[in-house]
């Protein structure tokens, strides 16, 4: 008997669309993710941009006349010393000759602020170029061809500073597009001009670092009008500061972007650190202000260097980007993470035979409010672009704290005013110490006053309680209470009086860490052994832990204790109470072991304040104090002893 031929049935049908379906989702799936993969390789443009674009005309290889990349021109001026790559015509490293590599050390071989970390990305680099309607829309993003970062440049050096102590180097590249038909002529054809002004001039008395102006010149010989607009790169990584064997100066290094832009009457900033660089989203790394974007810096503990936009509504936004050197790198400033600046210039219109410039500035120098403000002067920027406000003495969290700042810059400028009139930021620590103790005196004097009274009045205290002892609700621990505070008040003492000077210091202490650790000034100021108050005093190296012997920690938590067994202490019977006492009287120990590596000047600080708390103190008690060693009436019982009032000025 024949078999009847099979027939398919609905679920067989389903089955087999189903697996088609499969089928073309996972090859749809994979074409993706290799373009993606490309995508990611492609380093002048983002994966989602690089989506977003519909047609790319690919650039003709690079002419034979292009010319043969000769070695970089180093430019040493008396303050900036800049290398300039013909490839890319970009930036690759920028130092200050006059200041030192290590503070510690004064060893004079100059300090790197820039460099090549990431291969590719250097200062000025122009890693993408779009060219949009009426004709096609371009990207010069160096996936299919080179883009304008890896081509040679032609260049002009004038050779020499000038009599009026400028020097200038232009680089320029002639674009051509053709044809998706070979056969025909070049659609396009533009020409870019970088020009890079470097003025030897310092930016005023006593002022270190300086400027690099570059402008860019744009072209438009296609014939016709179109729309272009670019990528520039800014700092692409600042430079720790310190030696390459050591340059986190003991633990307190720091890279930090600030970006600025102008909305409306405001000043819009956006801080980052390298790990934020790394993990936001472009919202979270950019400063995108109507109409204005001014600037992008990255600093590292004392110095800045930052892209400018001297024209403020060229740029459209400025974003902060992670930036990756080589891990195993012998020199470690290279293998910590980074951050690179990237502004994002506007679309702008050029007509045929129409030219576009465009004006930026690198400043390189300390990061400064002075050094600042007179970068503003020499950049001759169009208004106020507040740079100064990239500084702050400290943050937490990611956060700024305005009037721990503002402290800390109306206390740095008395200090500059004490090292003008000491001649030394030392003694200016020393000055300003006294300032502001003798400012907290008034305080001090009634806390010791008030201590006293309580040890005088600890045995009636001690009787009040000893009346209740047997009390377990509420309201008679209330009348206790209600007793004892009675009697101190009657006689004058206040028992957190001691608390008070302490809470009032925490902003000064906070301002001055914030000054040890950031302002320039202190970067290599030396005071008797000290050779620089901004790191730990290093008397001398150890075999074992902690590696160095710092004097000032040890000093500072001798004097303190001494200060703190000269303090009056009111004695009570309370375990409680009594250990909180001996752990105020260890406390200098453990304030030592936690200053051992901060910065000299700030431990300096502590010891004169300690140091003038022991004279305080000794004055106090001799002059203000009557009769404070005089016995206290013992208690014996309910109704025996009398109360011995403190007798004080």
């Amino acid at each position: 008997m024949a078999s009847e031929p099979k027939k398919f049935d609905f679920v067989t049908v389903v089955g087999i669309a189903f697996a088609a379906m499969l089928m073309f989702y996972g090859m749809t799936m994979r074409g993706k993710q290799q373009q993606a993969q490309q995508q990611q390789q492609q380093p002048g443009i983002p994966p989602a941009q690089a989506q977003a674009e519909k047609v790319v005309t690919p650039l003709e290889p690079a002419p034979a006349s292009e010319p043969q990349a000769a070695p970089n021109v180093v430019v040493t001026g008396n303050y900036v010393e800049v290398s300039f790559d013909q490839t890319g015509a970009a930036i690759e490293s920028a130092r200050l000759p006059g200041v030192d590599q290590d503070a510690y050390k004064k060893d004079k071989k100059g300090l790197d602020l820039l460099a090549e970390i990431e291969a590719g990305k250097r200062t000025f680099g122009i890693p993408s170029f779009e060219i949009g309607p009426p004709n096609k829309h371009l990207i010069f993003d160096g996936a299919q061809r080179r883009s304008l970062d890896q081509r040679v440049w032609n260049k002009t050096d004038s050779g020499s500073f000038d009599a009026n102590g400028i020097r200038t180097i232009t680089y320029d590249l002639t674009i051509t597009v053709p044809d998706t038909d070979p056969k025909k002529p070049p659609l396009e054809n533009f020409t870019v001009t970088k020009t890079f002004t470097i003025n030897n001039n310092p930016l005023g008395a006593n002022l270190l670092g300086g400027n690099v102006k570059c402008d860019i010149k744009i072209v438009n010989k296609s014939g016709h009008d179109v729309e272009c607009s670019y990528r520039i790169y800014g700092p692409q990584g600042i430079l720790l500061d310190g030696p390459p064997d050591d340059p986190k100066n003991g633990g307190r290094a720091m890279v930090q972007a600030e970006l600025a832009g102008h909305s409306g009457t405001d000043l819009e900033l956006v801080q980052l650190y390298a790990a934020a660089a790394k993990a936001e989203s472009e919202d979270g790394r950019k400063v995108s202000c109507t109409p204005d974007n001014l600037w992008g810096a990255l600093k590292n503990r004392f110095f800045m260097t930052s892209l400018v936009s001297l024209d403020p509504k060229q740029l459209q936004k400025i974003v902060a980007t992670h930036v990756q050197g080589p891990l195993q790198s012998l020199d470690k400033r290279f293998s910590e993470e980074n951050i690179g600046i990237i502004g994002y210039r506007s679309v702008f219109t050029l007509g045929d035979g129409a030219v576009r410039n465009d004006p930026y500035a690198l400043y390189l120098g300390p990061a400064d409010d002075i050094h600042l403000d007179a970068a503003e002067v020499a950049m001759q920027t169009p208004e106020p672009y507040s740079m100064r406000s990239a500084i702050q003495f400290y943050d937490m969290g990611g956060w700024r704290w305005p009037r721990v700042d503002w402290l800390a810059r109306q206390m740095m400028s008395l200090f500059r005013f004490l090292h003008k009139f000491f001649g030394s930021f030392g003694w200016a620590v020393v000055g300003m110490t006294i300032i502001i103790k003798m400012c907290l005196h008034p305080l001090q004097r009634k806390m010791m006053i008030s201590m006293s009274k309580m040890q005088k009045l600890q045995p009636e205290l001690n009787k009040i309680k000893e009346k209740y002892k047997n009390a377990d609700d509420f309201e008679t621990k209330r009348k206790m209470t209600l007793e004892q505070q009675d009697l101190m008040r009657k006689h004058g003492a206040n028992p957190v009086a001691g608390c008070l000077p302490m809470f009032i210091q925490i902003p000064v202490f906070t301002a001055l860490y914030g000054i040890f650790n950031r302002a320039f000034d202190m970067r290599g100021a030396a005071f008797l052994w000290i050779h620089d108050l901004s790191q730990s005093d290093r008397l001398s190296s150890l075999p074992f832990w902690p590696g160095q012997l710092n004097l000032l920690p040890v000093l500072y938590a001798i004097l303190s204790f001494i200060q703190t067994r000269m303090t009056p202490q009111a004695k009570t019977d309370d375990p409680q109470q009594e250990m909180n006492r001996k752990m105020m009287a260890y406390m200098p120990v453990m304030f030592s072991l936690m200053f051992y590596s901060m910065p000299a000047g700030l431990v300096l600080y502590f010891a004169v304040s300690a140091c003038w708390g022991m004279t305080e103190s000794w004055y106090i008690k001799k002059f203000l104090i009557k009769d404070i060693g005089a016995p206290t009436a013992p208690v014996t019982g309910a109704g025996k002893g009398k109360p011995v009032a403190a007798t004080a000025k």
